[in-house]
């Protein structure tokens, strides 16, 4: 009975060391949870302070972009009115030089008309006026071109006196002609280009206003 008692003690014993055991580690078990909750946390608040911190940081980003874009604007109005304003001094040019242009082809209009009707009244003169009589009237008129030509044909007939003049107005017409044709593509060229600068004007206008 006695061993009995003693190894019934001994039981209980070993059973409370036991439960003892399994009370203090327990909380032990529990300390990374509490720890990891700790953590997470404190890890939200890092977050936290990361992101008010970036916030405040970006403002000054988006200021320094809307600044950049702002001066490449001016830059390019800057420019845009450069080239506005080239283009109107060419455009100012090509308007005077279509009006000097215009008022040579006028010019050479006139001479040519004068020199027609000059002919023409030649033409009309009585049958019994003689061109050896002519270049008397015409030289005292003032035509130096007539005078020269009747000065210098001494001793030539009519009709070779007439087929020279002839052959020489004929030249002269064909050649202010000729120089009258090529104002008139000038003048057509010129237009042309002013249609194009004022087109390109127009379209600088527009880009400067939008």
């Amino acid at each position: 009975m006695r061993a009995e008692l003693i190894t019934l003690r001994k039981a209980q014993a070993n059973a409370a060391h036991d439960d003892a055991g399994h009370e203090t580690t327990e909380p032990t078990t529990f300390l990374p949870i509490i720890n990891g909750g700790s953590t997470s946390s404190r890890a939200s608040s890092i977050c936290s302070v990361d992101t008010s911190s970036r916030a405040a940081v970006n403002p000054p980003s988006l200021l320094e972009d809307a600044g950049h874009m702002q001066q490449q604007m001016v830059e390019k109005i800057v420019k845009l009115q450069r080239q506005l304003a080239r283009k109107q001094d060419k455009i100012e040019f090509l308007e005077e030089h279509v009006r000097q242009c215009t008022e040579e082809l006028r010019r050479k209009t006139k001479i040519i008309q004068n020199y027609a009707l000059r002919e023409e009244a030649s033409l009309l003169l009585p049958e019994s006026d003689s061109l050896t009589q002519v270049p008397l009237a015409r030289r005292k008129g003032g035509t130096t071109l007539m005078g020269s030509l009747f000065g210098s044909t001494a001793g030539k007939s009519e009709l070779e006196l007439a087929t020279e003049i002839n052959s020489r107005l004929q030249a002269v017409l064909e050649d202010a002609l000729y120089k009258n044709i090529t104002l008139k593509n000038n003048v057509d060229t010129l237009g042309e280009e002013i249609s194009r600068l004022s087109r390109e004007n127009r379209q600088l206008a527009l880009s400067k206003a939008t």
